[in-house]
Formats: structure tokens, sequence, C-alpha cells
């Protein structure tokens, strides 16, 4: 055994308690204080981790304990809990404005494709007037060239006179 070795008597009346509830928490506890407990001059003695053992708890001191850290965690819960909210709230806001964003955007986009539809008809449209003027030049060369070679003729002179702005 180490120093500070008592007995029961002794550790009975520093603690308030009497004998009989020392002996029976040893007796309840007997395979954790094998080897801490012992007797001397007839008398039973304990060490100093027996005493630990058998010491008395105060339940209220206890409770009072796991009230006070019960309420340290529920009040650090509850601000985790409204710092979660304000990030929900957050998002929620992100999400409705980025919502609207994609509205928008596709009624640009929508409307993008209508003037892209009107501009692809309009292409075709002087593709078409192209084609039409590029014939149109076609058969007035030729008819130029007939002009030209009749220029000789009465009809030949007017029209190529016509042609040439003199009136």
């Amino acid at each position: 055994m180490k120093d500070n070795i008592i007995s029961v008597k002794t550790f009975a009346e520093k603690n308030n308690i009497s004998q009989q509830a020392v002996y029976k928490k040893i007796r309840r506890n007997s395979d954790k204080l094998n080897g801490h407990i012992s007797k001397q001059n007839g008398n039973m003695v304990l060490d100093n981790f027996a005493q630990e053992q058998l010491k008395i708890v105060d339940v209220n001191f206890t409770l009072d304990e796991k009230v006070k850290q019960l309420e340290n965690l529920l009040a650090d819960k509850s601000a985790e809990n409204e710092k979660l909210k304000s990030e929900y709230n957050q998002l929620v806001d992100k999400i409705s404005e980025n919502e609207a964003l994609i509205e928008k955007l596709k009624s640009e986009i929508s409307e993008k494709s209508t003037e892209i539809e009107n501009l692809k008809n309009r292409i075709t449209e002087l593709t078409d007037k192209s084609l039409k003027i590029g014939e149109l030049k076609n058969m007035l060369e030729e008819l130029l060239t007939v002009l030209s070679e009749n220029a000789n003729s009465g009809m030949g002179k007017k029209f190529g006179n016509l042609f040439a702005g003199k009136h």
C-alpha cells in the first residue's frame, strides 16, 4: 500500500457517512477496489485510489454541472441554428434572384431568336432580290448589246439615246 492510508472508520468520519455505508460501497465495488484495500492491526484500511472511488459524490453538484454543460451546449446549438437559418435565408434570396435572372435571360433569348429568324428571312428576301437583279442585269446587257448592234437603225438610235440619257 502507499502513503495516506486510512481506516474505514476515519474515512467514514471524514466524509460524514456511516461505516456501514462505506462497507456497502466496498462490497458493490469490490472488483474495482481489489488490491487497494487491506487489513492493518485488524482494521480495514483504504489507499488513495480506494478513497477516491468510495467518496460520496454530491449529486446536486453533479447535476448543476450537467445542467450548465447542457445550457452551454444549447446556447452553442442555438447560435449555430441561427447562423444556419441566416445562411438558408441568404441562399433562398440568391435562388430567387437567380430564378428572376433566368427568366429575364429566357425572355432575352426568345427576343434574340425572333430577331435572328427575322434577319434570316430578310437575308433570304435580299438574296432572292439580288438574284433577280442579277438576272435583270444580264437581260439589260443582252438588250444593250442588241441595241448597240442595231444602233444604226432609227429605232436603235432612239433606244440608244434614251438609255444614254439623251432625249
